[in-house]
């Protein structure tokens, strides 16, 4: 999944900003810093599910907990 979000970056931001547009008030969204923050986010995505988990951080992503690696990676970005 890591691999299809970093080939296919430009295509789903481009999906994003035509959703966001798509919105009320869509049109008078800042769509640069929108498609920054989506491209920082998909980036922070594919990073964390290249990184190699125990069965527990896998259990805790499932749920309701983040793990501290993990919330640790988004405040970063």
């Amino acid at each position: 999944m890591a691999t299809f979000i970093r080939e296919n970056t430009e295509a789903i931001l481009g999906e994003w900003e035509a959703f966001a547009r798509s919105l009320p008030r869509g049109e008078a969204m800042n769509i640069v810093a929108l498609r920054d923050h989506a491209r920082d986010m998909l980036g922070v995505i594919a990073d964390d599910w290249e990184l190699p988990q125990t069965t527990q951080e896998q259990i805790d992503k499932g749920g309701q907990r983040r793990p501290t690696r993990w919330a640790a990676s988004i405040s970063e970005a």
